[in-house]
């Protein structure tokens, strides 16, 4: 944030003078890398709403009359039924051919919101997938699918017996085990920065950002930053020249907890530090911190 505006008004002032392409978070940031499969990790199908407009003259974006006839009405009626919900989006990215990322970040795949608070609501939902799916160097190493749906449009929604992968899903799943993509994990509040290079096939550059708070630190790479408790944000905004968020949105906030860092145990997710290391992402130190929030003081 600066003294004039705000950070989002910042990003579309540096999208406007070309100057910036910016993905967004979540399924904006998977569709920057050559694919999204790693979208089928949590069915996410979304785009960062605020700032794609903006990225128009460098995409095509699908028809937005088109989506809103293919979708809405359908979600209206049917959007709590699984089966019907997981085919109308296979049917939407097969039409459009969206399985094919934009190659904004050329050969790399990202995976938003990894979460490994130790609790079953938080890990094994999403830092277990991530880390389920990929290898110790970090690269994505999917065996087994996560998109599944029924054989049937009569079978029980509940029963998991019946599902299987989509074959079009498959496929791309086997063919980008081969390739050895980088998969980045990015818990909410942190980001990457990427240099894209047009010419190369490779990330030339990479800078990880965190969250800072004021007089403790900066957020380890793992920890899940909360929602805004304020409703007029004025522990984050409201204050002529904030750099870092003000004392105790993180050391007084119930939900910021540190991750998951053990070898043994419930969840072990230690495992995470191999593939930190590997991607060039700060790593949480030592896996028997259990309790730290920030890896360096301010």
């Amino acid at each position: 944030q600066t003294q004039t505006c705000g950070h989002m008004q910042l990003l579309r002032n540096l999208l406007s003078q070309n100057k910036l392409f910016y993905m967004g978070h979540s399924a904006g940031a998977i569709m920057s890398g050559s694919n999204i499969l790693t979208a089928t990790f949590k069915c996410i199908d979304a785009f960062s709403i605020v700032t794609q407009p903006y990225n128009a003259p460098f995409l095509k974006l699908p028809p937005s009359c088109d989506e809103t006839s293919d979708s809405s009405s359908f979600f209206v009626s049917d959007k709590n039924n699984l089966y019907k919900s997981r085919m109308q989006m296979l049917h939407l990215m097969n039409k459009y051919k969206a399985w094919r990322g934009y190659d904004v970040v050329m050969n790399v795949l990202i995976f938003p919101h990894y979460d490994s608070r130790p609790c079953f609501a938080s890990f094994p939902q999403s830092a277990e997938t991530y880390l389920s799916a990929t290898n110790e160097e970090g690269e994505f190493y999917q065996l087994t699918g996560s998109l599944l749906v029924n054989d049937d449009t009569n079978d029980d929604d509940d029963d998991t017996n019946n599902r299987k992968e989509p074959r079009d899903v498959q496929q791309i799943r086997n063919e980008t085990n081969t390739r050895q993509l980088p998969c980045y994990p990015i818990a909410n509040g942190h980001a990457i920065l990427f240099q894209c290079d047009a010419l190369s096939k490779a990330v030339v550059g990479i800078e990880a950002l965190s969250p800072e708070e004021e007089d403790g630190g900066v957020l380890h790479w793992d920890i899940y930053m909360p929602n805004v408790s304020c409703p007029n944000y004025e522990p984050y905004t409201h204050v002529a020249g904030r750099s870092c968020f003000a004392k105790g949105c993180f050391t007084k906030d119930d939900n910021t907890v540190a991750g998951d860092r053990l070898s043994d145990g419930c969840y072990k997710g230690g495992r995470i530090c191999s593939r930190l290391d590997a991607l060039g992402l700060p790593n949480v130190g030592s896996c028997d911190d259990v309790n730290g929030l920030f890896r360096s003081s301010l």
